[in-house]
């Protein structure tokens, strides 16, 4: 058995670049390019354009704008149920 593999099929830790996904690694090399890329002023600009187009009734930016500044909604609970 090879050491890297626990059972001899897969390897349990990647020893080697060439194990990893070349996929992923293209999308991580993406991201650290954007990241790198786009400023926290145009973050913010990103936002105020979205937030006009929220408030002048566009639904998609309205929720957009909602979902990254709230987040998703939880599960709500029934206070009734719940003795509260």
């Amino acid at each position: 058995m090879h050491p890297n593999n626990h059972n001899g099929s897969h390897p349990r830790f990647p020893m080697d670049a060439g194990w990893l996904d070349p996929v992923a690694l293209k999308m991580a090399q993406l991201r650290r390019a954007l990241i790198a890329a786009v400023t926290e002023e145009n973050v913010a600009a990103v936002m105020d354009v979205l937030l006009e187009k929220a408030m002048s009734g566009d639904v998609a930016a309205a929720r957009l704008l909602l979902a990254y500044r709230l987040g998703r909604p939880g599960a709500t609970r029934n206070p009734e149920e719940h003795g509260s």
